[in-house]
């Protein structure tokens, strides 16, 4: 029964993403293949590659905050981030943001397939495989650098309290970003025990800081109170969490084998989540070596089945859905200091079924850079 009812969400959640949200991911693809024709044509193949595919679903978040702060809202409280004025800044402008949100991600992609050395990238042969270390690291740099340039070119556009705070929090995500990644790469694995603490730290910044900041400047695009700013913000932090869990839940199985080409690189790199952290409070020496062989010893053998078990049944699987169900729950309470709308209702039903096969499969991304969105299916204004 609870299969069938996770069954259920997760096609609610589907249909959530393929009729209000991909019109919105292909205009932000449309954006991004704009920003292209700023660059040398020897280096746009380059481009293309880095930052097509994906859900786009930071833009998507940035995109639901902005909703729910539109709906119903207008000339209410004190909005347009802190100056009072009122102002909405529209739905081409929030392209234009979630665009810059979407070329810090595809950078940071880009460096932490190189870094973990992940031969695929949803499926295919991820940046460094095919262009190299070299071009990976630049390549990296450079969408970075677009990005912050994308945010500067809104200053001509956005009123000047507004901008600043976009300013802010766009800036905030990418020091949290590096942070995290590198608060991460700080633990070797023979490094010092692990922690809730460190674990939360790692998480906060390398995966909760873009979705907390996308849903944040959403808010502040749409002109909205710094309550609503600041619930959707906790929203979108909480939900990283739930992401992020549920990616190294799905690493340490091997389930996002086929869309990365490698199993258990966690565990083996020495990478910090919930999963890991779980294993080393249990202290089973025998079931982390075990662990650390590699999916491809042990994949087929009665140790795999073992080890499926131990995440899916387990006392160590309890331990992680209640880990997920407890960051889930925060998220969804924060929604509560908005006004009842569809967005937030939208908002709402996104839980674990959007993270789980369906979200990684490779046939879940946007087609191709600059597809370009038709007008019948164009997000509403």
């Amino acid at each position: 029964m609870e299969t069938e009812a996770a069954t259920e969400r997760g096609a609610r959640t589907r249909a959530l993403y393929e009729q209000l949200l991909a019109p919105v991911a292909r205009r932000v693809d449309g954006k991004l293949a704009d920003e292209a024709h700023n660059l040398p044509a020897e280096l746009r193949e380059m481009y293309d590659y880095a930052v097509g595919g994906g859900m786009r679903f930071r833009p998507c978040l940035m995109y639901l905050a902005y909703l729910a702060c539109s709906a119903g809202t207008s000339g209410e409280g004190e909005r347009d981030g802190g100056d009072g004025r009122g102002s909405c800044a529209g739905i081409d402008n929030l392209i234009q943001l979630a665009s810059a949100m979407e070329l810090l991600h595809k950078a940071s992609l880009v460096h932490d397939d190189l870094v973990d050395g992940d031969m695929l990238r949803r499926g295919r042969p991820s940046f460094h495989a095919v262009f190299g270390t070299e071009r990976a690291v630049v390549l990296g740099d450079l969408l970075v650098a677009m990005a912050h340039d994308v945010v500067e070119r809104m200053r001509s556009v956005l009123p000047s309290a507004m901008h600043a705070q976009v300013h802010f929090r766009f800036a905030r995500a990418h020091i949290g970003l590096c942070r995290g990644e590198l608060l991460e790469l700080a633990r070797a694995p023979a490094g010092r025990p692990l922690t809730r603490d460190y674990v939360d730290r790692v998480i906060d910044g390398k995966t909760a800081s873009l979705m907390e900041q996308s849903m944040a400047m959403g808010a502040v695009i749409a002109g909205a109170p710094r309550a609503h700013v600041d619930a959707l913000a906790r929203y979108g932090r909480c939900m990283g969490f739930v992401f992020q869990t549920v990616n190294d839940i799905n690493n340490l199985t091997g389930f996002d084998r086929g869309v990365k080409g490698r199993a258990m690189t966690d565990l083996v790199l020495g990478r910090v989540g919930y999963p890991v952290l779980g294993l080393e409070i249990a202290g089973d020496a025998d079931q982390i070596g075990l662990l650390a062989a590699g999916i491809d010893r042990i994949e087929c053998s009665d140790d795999g089945l073992r080890l499926h078990k131990l995440f899916q049944e387990g006392c160590l699987g309890v331990w992680l859905e209640g880990i997920i169900r407890e960051y889930a729950d925060q998220a969804r309470w924060a929604l509560q200091a908005l006004p009842e709308c569809g967005a937030r209702d939208a908002l709402d039903s996104i839980g674990r079924e959007m993270f789980e096969s369906w979200f990684w499969s490779p046939e879940s991304s946007i087609d191709c850079l600059g597809g370009g969105c038709s007008e019948e299916c164009s997000p509403i204004d």
